[in-house]
């Protein structure tokens, strides 16, 4: 980089004055041309740096550069009151700055999703759970527990007890590995069931549970919080081993 501008400075001093990198640049000084040059070598490694780095770009960091130009081309003009000379230099903010925001955002690792946003369901979701890929939920809308791929295939319920008890439903869910765990109310009181995702075979691991608030695990332990009454302000905190 030291070479290159040392260069521009050599071919600054060697080139006649009247000749500028672009047809309608006039200089009445070496500084002023060097400096536009200097500019012009920026406003190029920029346009290199936004298209390495394109797919990090969002609308907002071209709105902000659009914005910043403005402002930058106003400053210029009210200056020397010279079209020209103010819009090269704002058109090379702006990319600087959309270069910036691009080359931040890929040190940081991030990738823009350049998809349109995919709806996979239209529901009121009570509670959800991302396990093996797949997106496990219950619903005001459909009673049971359900799961559905994250391309929004391959909808499917998982069985769960047979029962008369018209106001059952699922509680809460979690999952590790291959096992779903969730509270199921049934007949007044919360059931802990284990379900294998793959052969859905269920497993009662513990019974009388009150109103379960947060179910989670670790793979050995699951914990399971409940109070007996949805206004009690001091609950229980279930630990089952797996």
């Amino acid at each position: 980089m030291i070479f290159g501008v040392a260069v521009l400075f050599i071919l600054n001093y060697a080139i006649p004055l009247s000749i500028g990198p672009l047809p309608l640049d006039h200089f009445s000084n070496y500084t002023s041309r060097v400096w536009a040059w200097l500019e012009y070598a920026l406003g190029i490694t920029g346009c290199y740096l936004v298209y390495i780095n394109r797919k990090t770009i969002l609308a907002r960091d071209i709105a902000l550069a659009i914005i910043l130009g403005m402002l930058n081309w106003m400053g210029r003009f009210l200056i020397n009151r010279d079209f020209y000379d103010a819009t090269p230099e704002t058109i090379i903010v702006a990319i600087l700055y959309v270069a910036a925001a691009a080359i931040f955002r890929s040190s940081s690792g991030y990738q823009s999703n350049t998809r349109a946003p995919k709806k996979l369901l239209s529901l009121r979701v009570h509670e959800g759970s991302i396990i093996n890929g797949k997106i496990y939920y219950t619903s005001h809308d459909e009673k049971g527990l359900w799961c559905i791929g994250q391309n929004g295939d391959g909808k499917e319920q998982i069985p769960l007890p047979d029962t008369n008890d018209q106001s059952a439903f699922v509680d809460r869910i979690t999952g590790w590995g291959d096992n779903l765990y969730t509270a199921v109310y049934l007949n007044g009181e919360n059931n802990i069931l284990q379900i294998n995702l793959q052969t859905h075979q269920r497993t009662k691991l513990a019974d009388g549970l009150g109103r379960v608030w947060r179910l989670c695990t670790d793979g050995k332990t699951l914990y399971a919080y409940d109070t007996k009454s949805p206004s009690d302000q001091i609950g229980n905190i279930t630990v089952i081993p797996l």
